[in-house]
């Protein structure tokens, strides 16, 4: 007779506690005076999205003009994102990723798949 299907409840406790571990682990992890999850947030899209204009990435966001309007301030002012005009409507800006932004994302790509990987072994030798 074959085995039968793993308990679903079981499977969802277990799920529940190593993402908890995962998350703690992670946040353990984070350094005083990184980008703000709003920053970093904005970050990721214009990569992701392209070049951009604030609306879009506000409705993309779902959160205020203002808001948007002041963490792009932020992140200009860091070095990490271009303002220029649309060239199809001179009353809008464009704003995609510097130089330096696309090396700040892709360096925050690999120190978080390194975060999740240490995650991930922690996991495993608590297991053992």
């Amino acid at each position: 007779m074959s085995a039968s299907p793993p308990d679903l409840n079981d499977l969802a406790r277990t799920l529940h506690l190593n993402v908890g571990r995962i998350a703690r682990a992670l946040r353990r992890s984070h350094r005083t005076g990184e980008l703000t999850l709003s920053e970093a947030s904005l970050l990721s899209r214009i990569e992701n999205d392209g070049p951009t204009t604030p609306g879009a990435l506000a409705e993309a966001e779902n959160v205020r003009p203002q808001a948007v309007a002041a963490t792009l301030s932020s992140l200009e002012s860091m070095g990490y994102v271009n303002r220029e005009p649309d060239p199809h409507d001179g009353r809008r800006a464009l704003v995609s990723l510097s130089h330096q932004g696309q090396a700040l994302r892709q360096e925050r790509r690999n120190e978080s798949t390194a975060r999740l990987t240490n995650a991930l072994a922690e996991i495993g030798r608590a297991h053992v």
